[in-house]
């Protein structure tokens, strides 16, 4: 991550419509990627569950340290 927030998704195919426009890209020259709306779907579940994980830019602390914000 190099700024901001990035999702990582598990266990999700993406949707058609989604994948369809993803794959046309190199025939275009793919000098980007497909956005959605906010509300608009992208995947469905593949089973009764996904994983879902949220990172930023921030630094890992490592627990044992004493100067981190925790002490």
């Amino acid at each position: 991550v190099v700024n901001g927030y990035t999702i990582h998704l598990e266990h999700v195919c993406a949707g058609s419509e989604l994948q369809a426009v993803y794959d046309a890209m190199p025939l275009l020259g793919r000098s980007g990627l497909p956005a959605l709306r906010g509300v608009q779907p992208f995947a469905r579940a593949r089973g009764t569950e996904i994983g879902v994980a949220i990172r930023d830019t921030g630094e890992f602390m490592d627990p044992r340290s004493h100067k981190d914000w925790w002490r």
